[in-house]
């Protein structure tokens, strides 16, 4: 898998799937064939012997090259957005919850009814006509 860039992931899978298998083997190991309810010592033990073998692998696999690869990713999906929001909507002006004043509230039905005014249209102005 020499140049494979995932290569180092499937590695760090493969040594993540046979340390489960062995931190399994000791927890069975451990427990006591009577079957009586595992304690948390036995658990603990089980799975500091698990991460000890993988860590190092794990850390291996965040190179400079993943973390490139990843920040590109998030980059082309932020691109793509921009684009789909501007090939549906255009260059109009888009406000979302932009406040207009205070809150209008009224009784109603033995309740109170507020509004929460938001401009639907900016009033003119020397930049927005």
């Amino acid at each position: 898998m020499s140049g494979d860039p995932l290569g180092t992931v499937l590695r760090v899978l493969a040594s993540s799937a046979s340390a489960i298998d062995r931190s399994m083997a000791e927890v069975l190991r451990l427990v006591d064939p009577s079957r009586q309810p595992v304690s948390k010592e036995v658990v603990r033990q089980a799975v500091a012997e698990a991460t000890r073998f993988v860590t190092l692998d794990v850390v291996r696999a965040f190179n400079r090259r993943t973390i490139a690869a990843a920040a590109a990713v998030m980059i082309l999906l932020m691109a793509g957005s921009f684009g789909a929001g501007y090939w549906v909507h255009g260059d109009r002006l888009m406000i979302a919850g932009l406040r207009a004043g205070d809150d209008t509230c009224r009784p109603q039905s033995g309740g109170v009814l507020c509004y929460i005014p938001i401009w639907k249209t900016l009033p003119a102005s020397p930049g927005n006509k």
